[in-house]
């Protein structure tokens, strides 16, 4: 071995020391060091000498594997001093490449050899307040509804004990809260993506938001378990609607729906979720829109366990500003002809003598009503049916003007009460009313069986 040539300086990478008391590997000439924010260097001459052909062949391979070693760390000594320390696992100088040239210089010979060295490493995001996030970008867009999306994207790094993802999870809630302040509005995260490389000691991630301009809860505007929500309501009439006497006015249709994600973090348990929160959410939503009662009528909920999703549709019959909500009145009118037939004798045993008899008149008048509530029964035996007391069939039963009118013959009243609904219901009555009058001619001033007006 050579005799030790001393230098001051020392350059150790991965545990491979150069210059220093060394008198194989020699610093040649001057070191160039770069440091930037991001990215730093470090470049230097080193000649290799040995005394035999295989102790510097060793020694030209043992600094060759040392330069192609990756995330090494750095020291550069002046003497005892540090003037230079940087590790890949204190993450104070990592993701280290290092690179080693044979150029060709005039002091290569058997025994002696020159490479140029170059060391190249990332630095970490320490800048106070950025807490290891080296940059950021933020971007707002608008919906057609001036709903704004905000996207932020952007690089931690790892930083003092902390990797880039647990430097990325402690630090980046703290930073989305103070830019989102910044716009107003209230706003849930819908989608974060992050990437990060081999050593994590980088992480990259796009995080977007939504603003929330409806209730997802109620009373709440942002609900920490439910996601994106697509909350629609729609309200639906039937027509053509009803006979006209009766100032019938339609149950009107509810239908509540919601298709929305579930944050994991905050539950998984989609049923009690769904019953405890959404559910009345949806049923205040009909209520809402309906601007009276509604009785729930169908309910159909899908809850996916492998997403962590809900969606339910709700479907309400919702009461308007009359208590009838459908009315129809019939009227049917046949004729008997006065006619008998009076066996005679003959040889024809189906033989018949056609005789005058009286005719008649018949009208059936058919009343059906279903109300909101109602008093559930009409009549309770024993008693006769006031026929006459109902209002509708009391117009159509007037007597006719010149002494010809309508004789009340019987009369008859079905009720059944039904109620609509489950957990929101109400009560209904479905009334049948059927009249069957037959026309006469009354005597002059007689008013027969008729009501008064």
């Amino acid at each position: 071995m050579p005799p030790a040539v001393l230098r001051e300086m020392t350059i150790t990478y991965a545990g491979f020391a150069v210059g220093g008391t060394s008198g194989v590997y020699l610093l040649h000439g001057r070191h160039r060091l770069s440091r930037s924010y991001e990215r730093s260097s470090i470049s230097f001459e080193v000649t290799v000498v040995e005394t035999t052909e295989a102790l510097f062949a060793t020694a030209c391979a043992a600094l060759e594997t040392a330069y192609r070693t990756p995330r090494g760390a750095l020291r550069i000594q002046l003497g005892a001093v540090d003037l230079l320390n940087l590790t890949h696992a204190g993450s104070t100088g990592y993701d280290a490449v290092a690179t080693s040239i044979k150029g060709g210089s005039v002091t290569d010979n058997g025994r002696s050899r020159k490479y140029e060295v170059s060391i190249e490493f990332s630095e970490p995001a320490d800048l106070s307040g950025q807490s290891g996030r080296r940059e950021s970008a933020v971007e707002r867009t608008f919906d057609p509804s001036r709903k704004a999306t905000i996207a932020i994207s952007g690089v931690y790094t790892a930083l003092g004990a902390n990797d880039a993802q647990a430097q990325y999870a402690a630090a980046s809630g703290a930073f989305f809260t103070a830019v989102l302040s910044g716009f107003g509005g209230t706003f849930e995260k819908v989608s974060e993506r992050t990437s990060r490389n081999d050593s994590n000691k980088e992480l990259s991630f796009t995080v977007v938001f939504e603003e929330v301009i409806f209730n997802q809860a109620v009373g709440l505007l942002d609900h920490p378990a439910i996601v994106q929500p697509q909350i629609t309501v729609e309200v639906s009439v039937q027509s053509p609607g009803d006979s006209p006497l009766g100032g019938a006015r339609r149950l009107r249709t509810v239908v509540a729906a919601i298709d929305t994600s579930v944050d994991k973090t905050e539950t998984t348990d989609l049923n009690g979720l769904y019953e405890g929160t959404i559910k009345p959410h949806l049923i205040a939503q009909a209520v809402a829109v309906s601007g009276g009662g509604v009785a729930l009528v169908s309910q159909n909920k899908t809850l996916d366990g492998t997403r962590n999703r809900i969606s339910a549709t709700l479907v309400f019959l919702a009461v308007s500003t009359s208590t009838t909500f459908e009315y129809s009145l019939r009227t049917r009118v046949r004729d008997r002809r006065g006619v008998t037939l009076v066996d005679v004798w003959s040889d024809n045993v189906l033989g018949k003598r056609v005789m005058r008899g009286p005719g008649s008149r018949i009208r059936t008048i058919t009343e059906r009503i279903l109300e909101f509530g109602g008093s559930g029964v009409l009549h309770t035996e024993p008693g006769p049916i006031d026929i006459f007391a109902l209002p509708v069939g009391k117009v159509l039963l007037q007597s006719q003007a010149g002494g010809q009118g309508w004789i009340m013959m019987e009369g008859e009243v079905e009720e059944e009460v039904r109620r609509l609904g489950d957990t929101q219901e109400f009560d209904v009555t479905e009334r049948t009313v059927v009249w069957t009058q037959e026309w006469a001619e009354l005597p002059s001033g007689g008013t027969g069986d008729t009501p008064s007006g």
